[in-house]
């Protein structure tokens, strides 16, 4: 993209040659990018190409012609030039549809070009939207990492790419299919498909090792359960029990005594509780009664904390590394776990029911963490680590 934008800006084309990230880290690399491309061509003896003006979002050649860089945030900017758009990441763009929007008359202007670039996100996206044929007249080009490796592409300190070590570092296979394969993450359907869990059904559970629990807290006599799970961990494997615990309208003291009593009867080395809103309370007093926050964890139930616990749970399932038990109620809980695809945002969540609100799913997710299972990768890490350009001189 950066060579692209010097490239038509030396060429006269333009005036404006604009480059949308989908934020302000990203549109700064861009520019560095463009400032390393103006230097080789200088030092190649292209005439024009030492720039007259460099600041902080922009490029200005002596012909006239600009490169700038913003972030994605606010399409209104969009409309401020006139000529070549390149939008960069615009999967993961907030507003990309108004990008678009904005774009579009922008480079009416001066009879320019749009480049919309980007690794997948969601299928219902407007980027995906243009991939998968919806929106006509688009020129469309897609590369997988298989592609890419298979066209010589090696990583920067010239070793081959391991296939299988990106997936160690990518464990949620529909994470690793819309960042290195081009296929889309989709909320149509459950988080923890029943052929999965049939799988983790026949999985031996191991003998060894510790237990620890996870508690759902809740509160109300006809919505919520209070959940109570637990699982034994020797290494990498885990097993899961049948749910302890499930139960509506017990008052704060009566959840509290009954997690007590697991943890001493049971010899749970750690129990990760759930303390968001009231919560918080039970989870204090939990902290008290049983030796402070090495072993009870306070869990913060927020998008961030609930995608680390899922895709974790659902990575030591597809590795095989998770035994379920023949528990109806745990395993619809499970199935009833969809991964629900915002603008550039994931989150984990189920309908509420007459069996409550994936309780029993989540008291599980809880004791795996307390089992010090570290996080797989999530989708925003994952963002945050591809996206960012490496730093230093160039050319």
């Amino acid at each position: 993209m950066a060579l692209e934008a010097t490239i038509f800006a030396l060429g006269g084309l333009g005036p404006d040659n604009l480059v949308v990230s989908h934020d302000q880290e990203a549109s700064n690399d861009l520019l560095a990018y463009v400032k390393g491309w103006a230097r080789w061509f200088a030092r190649m003896g292209y005439p024009g190409a030492s720039a007259v003006r460099d600041v902080a979002r922009e490029v200005r050649f002596g012909n006239g012609m600009r490169v700038v860089a913003i972030p994605g945030g606010r399409p209104a900017a969009i409309r401020h030039y006139g000529g070549n758009i390149w939008l960069d990441e615009a999967a993961h763009h907030a507003r990309l549809k108004e990008n678009l929007g904005a774009a579009g008359p922008a480079i009416s202007q001066a009879n320019g070009k749009l480049r919309v670039i980007s690794t997948v996100f969601s299928d219902g996206d407007a980027f995906w939207a243009i991939m998968d044929g919806q929106r006509p007249g688009w020129t469309k080009h897609s590369t997988t990492i298989h592609d890419a490796i298979a066209q010589g592409h090696k990583a920067r300190d010239g070793t081959p790419i391991s296939i299988d070590e990106l997936r160690l570092d990518v464990p949620d296979p529909d994470i690793f299919s819309a960042e290195f394969e081009n296929i889309p993450l989709s909320d149509a359907t459950s988080y923890f498909p029943h052929d999965l869990l049939d799988r983790c059904e026949q999985v031996i559970p191991p003998t060894g090792g510790s237990l620890y629990g996870g508690f759902d807290v809740a509160r109300s006599a006809r919505g919520d359960l209070a959940a109570m799970c637990e699982v034994r961990r020797d290494k990498e494997h885990y097993g899961a029990s049948p749910t302890l615990y499930a139960e509506r309208g017990q008052d704060y003291e009566a959840m509290q005594d009954v997690a007590a009593r697991f943890h001493r009867e049971r010899g749970w080395v750690r129990m990760a509780v759930d303390a968001q809103g009231l919560g918080n309370e039970t989870a204090e007093r939990l902290q008290r009664r049983l030796g402070g926050p090495a072993v009870v964890d306070a869990v913060s139930m927020n998008p961030q904390s609930k995608s680390d616990m899922m895709t974790t749970l659902r990575s030591l399932m597809d590795q095989g590394h998770m035994a379920l038990p023949l528990d109806r109620e745990l395993r619809m809980d499970l199935h009833s776990i969809r991964r629900i695809i915002g603008d550039s945002s994931i989150r984990y969540d189920a309908d509420r029911n007459e069996r409550g609100h994936a309780d029993r799913a989540w008291a599980l997710a809880l004791a795996v963490r307390a089992a010090g299972h570290q996080p797989a990768v999530t989708q925003r890490q994952i963002q945050v680590r591809t996206r960012r350009r490496p730093r230093g001189p160039m050319y």
